[in-house]
């Protein structure tokens, strides 16, 4: 019995550090794991209906509509980055692309918010589901409120390196540049007219 008292007291620090250093242990531990369970990485990228130097595109059955989501960051399971669709260029005047922020719940499936800021304010457009297999992903609407959204898009992972950011035409390039000046436009004339 004083010799299992003795041990205890010459190691009160080694059990005290290993205490404290207990919970960081676990969080990295879960962090790792749930990275590998939602494969975070696996979801980084762009993906599009028209991926550059797939050579067996045709045959994944991609959607025909211009659609792009440009996936920048999935720290701990969060997706941030941004959308392009032909929806969006047809009916959403002031917009080219939207922002999207959402989560992974698995390797396989994810939900994202498709919103801008308006006047300073958060205006949420769309929420949409995400469910890939390997380099296809399928886009579905769980709300579109804006309705510009097909009720399923088939998009692919563009192969890093050939189609970044810079080398890549935006699917509807300067709308709001051309939306702005024809109200102007529209706004001189009706102010010309007596």
């Amino acid at each position: 019995m004083i010799a299992g008292l003795a041990l205890l007291l010459t190691n009160v620090t080694s059990i005290l550090s290993n205490a404290r250093a207990l919970p960081g242990e676990v969080r990295k531990t879960s962090d790792q794991f749930s990275g590998w369970y939602g494969d975070y990485q696996g979801w980084k990228g762009r993906w599009t209906n028209d991926p550059e130097g797939m050579v067996d595109a045709a045959g994944l059955s991609l959607s025909s509509q211009p659609f792009r989501i440009d996936i920048d960051d999935t720290a701990s399971g969060d997706i941030v980055g941004t959308l392009e669709t032909k929806g969006i260029c047809d009916k959403l005047p002031l917009f080219e692309n939207l922002l999207v922020d959402g989560s992974i719940s698995s390797s396989k499936y994810a939900t994202i918010h498709v919103f801008d800021f308006i006047g300073g304010y958060r205006r949420e457009f769309a929420v949409l589901r995400l469910e890939r297999e390997g380099q296809v992903m399928r886009v579905t609407p769980l709300a579109d409120h804006a309705r510009v959204f097909a009720r399923e898009s088939r998009i692919a992972r563009d192969p890093e390196g050939i189609g970044g950011p810079d080398n890549r035409e935006a699917i509807c390039p300067g709308k709001r540049a051309k939306f702005i000046e024809r109200a102007l436009e529209k706004a001189s004339k009706s102010s010309a007219q007596p």
